[in-house]
């Protein structure tokens, strides 16, 4: 491999303008060599030093590319995907992974078989509030964990039409779309759970695809509590864990993706610092008294995945990188949920 990993973006949509393109540019070890648009959407503007691909063939068949981004709509993952790997190409495939389980293990199979590396794009794992819980659980300051309420806000009480998220069942559905973010959460922090049930539901006037999701997931007597919505205003807590020891409730949400959307920089000092007004409180039982205090909320910190990327691809260890097999699991969960949904019972997992 080259001294810079080089790596070809399969779309300059939102996902690869706002997130995909400032990370791989911000990497030092990645070189963003070239972008597939079947139209222009001004990325050799923002990074003249590409090459721009107006077939996606094309840059399957270019031999300088080692890495390819899969970030187009949900159904093309797979098919993209694949194409890439018969390429020799490592991947790194937008969330969801795919829209199927068999889908997913495919990937992961061809991957194996072929020597190659496919990352799923599960950036919330370095949200700022995600990284606290995760801080918090591990310095066990809430004790055994009884219940962790996770929810993701979206406010979109009118539907596109002609959108691509709008129509199922192509993948789109909220449960791929912001739960997978949600469950590669749980799973990262708590591992595989024993059950799962869910409730699923088209609430928007002329909605065809599921847009509110509720899901719960069973490990022993400890529950988790998945909630998003695209009529949720974010006036209630993202984050609530209790324990044993206390609780920790957290307001407001992670700042990176606004913050990538303004042109931020993440090289800034301030790229996904939370201001201390967002803090979430820490509440402890302590000599049968209860006290409450306003704890910092780690930085944020999506820079990390594609450093991951880049240090597995050059032969380090990184165990924090969502891979084909945490995909393939997220993958699983989600069709167990859809079940649940379907027959309203609690599915084992």
């Amino acid at each position: 491999m080259n001294s810079k990993i080089n790596v070809g973006l399969a779309s300059f949509g939102m996902s690869g303008r706002v997130f995909h393109a400032p990370l791989i540019h911000h990497e030092e070890s990645l070189n963003l060599y070239g972008i597939f648009e079947r139209s222009p959407k001004g990325s050799k503007e923002v990074y003249p030093g590409i090459r721009v691909f107006t077939s996606f063939d094309d840059m399957m068949k270019d031999r300088s590319i080692d890495l390819i981004i899969v970030n187009t709509p949900d159904g093309y993952h797979y098919d993209m995907a694949m194409a890439a790997l018969r390429a020799g190409k490592h991947v790194v495939v937008e969330k969801p992974f795919t829209v199927t389980t068999a889908q997913a293990e495919s990937l992961h199979r061809w991957a194996e078989k072929l020597q190659k590396k496919v990352f799923v794009f599960h950036n919330r794992r370095w949200d700022s509030d995600f990284l606290t819980l995760k801080k918090l659980t591990e310095e066990n300051k809430l004790g055994e964990l009884s219940l962790l309420d996770l929810t993701y806000f979206r406010y979109r009480p009118q539907i596109k039409k002609g959108h691509w998220r709008e129509k199922a069942p192509t993948g789109a559905e909220i449960l791929y779309n912001l739960g997978s973010h949600l469950i590669d959460q749980c799973l990262f922090l708590l591992g595989w759970p024993d059950q799962v049930f869910a409730d699923l539901d088209a609430q928007r006037t002329g909605s065809k695809a599921d847009d509110y999701l509720m899901m719960a997931l069973k490990y022993g007597k400890m529950r988790v509590v998945i909630k998003s919505g695209y009529i949720m205003a974010g006036a209630a807590p993202k984050i609530m864990a209790f324990g044993t020891k206390g609780s920790w409730i957290k307001y407001g949400e992670d700042p990176q993706e606004k913050q990538l959307a303004m042109g931020i920089k993440p090289s800034e000092s301030n790229f996904g610092q939370e201001s201390q007004s967002r803090w979430g409180r820490l509440c402890l039982m302590e000599n049968d008294k209860l006290s409450e205090i306003q704890i910092p909320t780690q930085k944020g910190d999506y820079t990390a995945f594609y450093k991951g990327v880049s240090d597995i691809l050059s032969g380090k260890e990184n165990h924090d990188i969502p891979d084909s097999s945490s995909g393939v699991k997220v993958v699983k969960i989600i069709e167990k949920a859809r079940e649940s949904a379907q027959s309203q019972t609690w599915i084992s997992c």
